[in-house]
C-alpha cells in the first residue's frame, strides 16, 4: 500500500510541475482579450403611475434641503444685462412625474420665483425651500420663450411621517 501511495504522489506532482506551453503574442487575440463587458442598455420604462403633489412630499423636499434639490435638477443661472434673470431649467430627474401632477415645466424654461419669492441668492432659495412646508399651492413663475408664464398647482393633503 505504502508503494501505492508514493507512486500516486509522483504522479500527483508530476502534473502539477507540468509546464504549459508558452504563448505567443502573435496568437492571441487582443481585441476579444482587451474587451471590457459592458451591461445592456436598460430599457426607458414609462411612469404612468398618477402624481399628486402632496404636503408629504414638500415636507420631505425641505427636509432633505436645496443641496439634495439641486442634485436632481440641472440648470444654468441667466444673466441679462448685467442683471440676473433667474435659472434655466435643462432637465430634471423627475421632470415628466411632475408634468404629471400638472406642474408645466419644460426644459428651456427660465425659473424667476417660487411662491412669489426670488430665488437669486442662496439665503432666498433656502427660504423658499422653508416655506414650501406650510404652502397650500406651489406657484412657479418663469420665462418660456420670452413670455411671463405662471404655474400653479395645488397642494394636495398628504400624510406626513416623522423621519425615523
Amino acid at each position: 500500500m505504502r508503494r501505492a501511495e508514493l507512486i500516486a504522489l509522483c504522479a500527483l506532482a508530476g502534473c502539477a510541475t507540468r509546464r504549459v506551453a508558452d504563448v505567443s503574442p502573435d496568437e492571441i487575440n487582443w481585441s476579444e482579450a482587451t474587451r471590457v463587458p459592458t451591461a445592456p442598455e436598460p430599457t426607458p420604462v414609462e411612469d404612468n403611475t398618477p402624481a399628486v403633489l402632496t404636503r408629504a412630499v414638500l415636507v420631505d423636499a425641505a427636509a432633505r434641503g436645496l443641496g439634495h434639490f439641486l442634485s436632481q435638477v440641472d440648470v444654468t443661472p441667466v444673466v441679462e444685462g448685467g442683471r440676473f434673470v433667474g435659472f434655466r431649467l435643462n432637465s430634471a430627474l423627475h421632470l415628466r412625474r411632475w408634468r404629471r401632477a400638472g406642474a408645466d415645466l419644460l426644459p428651456g424654461d427660465v425659473i424667476t420665483r417660487v411662491n412669489g419669492q426670488p430665488i437669486d441668492r442662496p439665503e432666498r432659495a433656502l427660504g423658499c425651500l422653508a416655506a414650501l412646508r406650510e404652502a397650500t399651492e406651489l406657484r412657479v413663475d418663469l420665462v418660456r420663450r420670452g413670455r411671463p408664464v405662471a404655474v400653479r398647482l395645488a397642494v394636495a393633503p398628504g400624510e406626513v411621517r416623522s423621519a425615523p
